[in-house]
């Protein structure tokens, strides 16, 4: 969350460390120990599971495998925004431009990032792994996944012959053109794609993404908006909001507003661009609370539909709390992610990436960690071969064209 990132904890980028050793877990699992949000480590005995785990990772011979061992560690804390990652991982790339959106220090990137800027080369695609098999998860607007027509559904087989990987199979292949083969129908036969991936800095590539989502869906007599934001740790994001509702979306009769996926980062203070009063949200950490500011800014005040599900995540959640506690929207779809609590993150002398949890967060006194939001109304939306079919979208553009279904008081 942006209040958060004042507070970015930094290790200095050397050279990597032996795979072989136990050095990375110690840096990692001390670092933990040291900025843990719960100095008594939510009851867990941090040197136990210390000393458990050492060999195991005095065995790991790849950065995966010493990245698992460090990841077991952090689950026996069982606390969200706690966890380690590592360059092969599109997550890591898109967090680390979360916490460096101008760009990585020129003492700490070392070479590492052209011009501190945070770039991978891909395609611009979220997977999942579904018995044991990948599927796009999430097709980013705009990028080159979604311009050669991948779909959400897609099972993804391999990259000119290799095996799918988010990271290592489009490393070094910049504007080069790579066949992807993917299954769009269960049982069905292959398809060969053919995609030029890119060098993506993600919050450029996401911004792009929310601008070419929005649309205007007729729906009987009703006009509802539609926008996705699947980032919201920038102000940048809550701008091109406002700037869509004021402008392409004005018109419409209704909006669906759709937080599925992607990051967190959201400010209380954003509600009020829907006319509705942010709720108060303290962070306290280890020897300090921070409250959120409000604003008074108002933009649209016409009915609303929010996509939630599993993968909304911290400030996401909040902002569902809120539409839901004010009866300002009807939430569509599956329960949010329960990972409501301020993390930040350090760069790990080998380059990986450790987020910790570093605040605990109460929303109008409450705790959404390890909860999450419930929906208005429940909607499933089965991935593997899906293609691109939208249930939860279909619903919340019924309950936008359907007069008075948006106000949650009736119901």
């Amino acid at each position: 969350m942006q209040t958060l990132r004042a507070a970015l904890l930094v290790a200095l980028l050397v050279s990597p460390t032996c795979l072989a050793d136990e050095k990375l877990f110690l840096e990692a699992w001390k670092r933990v120990q040291r900025t843990f949000y719960d100095k008594d480590m939510r009851g867990v005995d941090w040197p136990a599971v210390r000393d458990e785990l050492l060999p195991a990772a005095r065995a790991a011979a790849t950065p995966e495998q010493e990245s698992a061992v460090i990841n077991r560690a952090l689950a026996r804390l069982g606390a969200s925004h706690t966890y380690h990652f590592i360059p092969s991982q599109r997550e890591y790339w898109e967090l680390l431009d979360v916490f460096y959106p101008e760009g990585v220090p020129e003492n700490l990137s070392r070479g590492r990032f052209e011009d501190g800027r945070v770039r991978y080369v891909g395609i611009g695609i979220v997977t999942r792994t579904i018995d044991g098999k990948v599927f796009a998860l999430d097709v980013y607007g705009g990028a080159p996944a979604a311009n050669a027509g991948i779909m959400v559904g897609d099972e993804l087989i391999n990259v000119n012959g290799e095996p799918w990987s988010d990271i290592d199979a489009f490393r070094g292949k910049a504007d080069r053109e790579v066949t992807v083969t993917i299954r769009r129908s269960k049982d069905g036969p292959t398809t060969d794609v053919l995609v030029v991936p890119k060098r993506l800095q993600p919050r450029s590539m996401f911004l792009r993404a929310m601008k070419q989502s929005a649309q205007v869906i007729e729906a009987g007599e009703k006009k509802i908006g539609y926008v996705r934001v699947r980032s919201y740790a920038s102000e940048s994001y809550q701008e091109q909001l406002a700037s869509l509702l004021a402008g392409s979306l004005a018109e419409c009769d209704a909006l669906v507003l759709d937080l599925r996926g992607g990051w967190g980062g959201a400010q209380a203070q954003y509600m009020d661009l829907f006319g509705s009063l942010a709720p108060e949200v303290e962070f306290r950490m280890r020897s300090s609370a921070v409250w959120n500011s409000r604003s008074n800014a108002t933009t649209w005040d016409k009915p609303m539909a929010v996509l939630i599900d599993s993968d909304s995540r911290s400030g996401k959640e909040i902002l569902a709390y809120a539409f839901k506690a004010r009866n300002r929207a009807t939430l569509v779809g599956t329960t949010t992610r329960g990972a409501v609590l301020g993390g930040t993150a350090s760069i790990l002398s080998d380059g990986s990436l450790l987020m910790v949890a570093v605040s605990d967060v109460r929303v109008e006194g409450r705790s959404l960690e390890g909860h999450g939001v419930e929906p208005d109304v429940r909607v499933e939306r089965p991935i593997p071969y899906s293609a691109g079919n939208d249930p939860q979208l279909a619903r919340a553009i019924e309950i936008c064209s359907t007069p008075g279904r948006t106000d949650t008081s009736k119901r």
